[in-house]
């Protein structure tokens, strides 16, 4: 419901409940029932009018449509993004489960850090241009490199061969480990300016009140 429809029910309930109130006032009901009634459209009418004043939850669309709204990037194109994201997160998790235990650890530790960075991201929408490349292509890369070594079968490769791709492997792990670090610390930087901003407003109202 759009938040015009919104007040104009709100509108119509308060309305009712007002003239149940004024005809309660000028003609007291001579039945018991009739007291009833009345509470009860006095009671909805001021649930429902409460219910839509009160403001609404922000859903991820509505936080993308506010952030994106200079028509730069279509709304739903970044929900697409953010919903792919998750979805390779989910198979690097998967390829994490299949590697030995102290690759697991690494792979697993990744997503975790990647899950947040995206969670981040659907909260702060406005951090999308600067992290779109981490969804279009980095998460991508991971989830492919780590699912292919996963289903590598190094026991049956000349051993040479078997520590250079394990080796190789691992270098990639600490590239993206690094990618995700860095905007992991600049969504905190952005955050921590935010806090800094909001509590030097804080502190000017105090002095000046």
């Amino acid at each position: 419901m759009s938040e015009t429809a919104r007040a104009i029910v709100s509108g119509v309930f308060a309305s009712v409940a007002f003239l149940a109130a004024y005809f309660a006032l000028t003609h007291p009901p001579s039945l018991p029932t009739g007291h009833v009634i009345v509470s009860v459209v006095l009671a909805l009418g001021v649930y429902v009018g409460v219910f839509l004043v009160l403001p609404r939850r922000t859903t991820l669309a509505d936080r993308l449509r506010l952030a994106l709204s200079d028509g730069s990037v279509a709304p739903e194109e970044v929900a697409d993004m953010l919903l792919a994201a998750r979805e390779r997160i989910a198979a690097l998790r998967d390829a994490g489960t299949r590697l030995s235990a102290d690759l697991q650890a690494r792979v697993l530790s990744l997503a975790d850090l990647a899950d947040r960075i995206v969670g981040l991201l659907e909260a702060e929408p406005a951090d999308f241009r600067r992290v779109g490349r981490l969804l279009r292509r980095d998460l991508t890369a991971a989830s492919e490199i780590a699912d292919r070594y996963a289903r590598l079968d190094t026991a049956v490769l000349d051993p040479d061969r078997a520590a250079e791709v394990t080796r190789r492997f691992q270098a990639a792990l600490s590239d993206f480990e690094r990618v995700l670090q860095k905007h992991q610390a600049r969504t905190y930087d952005n955050e921590l300016f935010d806090l800094e901003v909001r509590l030097q407003m804080v502190e000017q109202q105090d002095r000046s009140g």
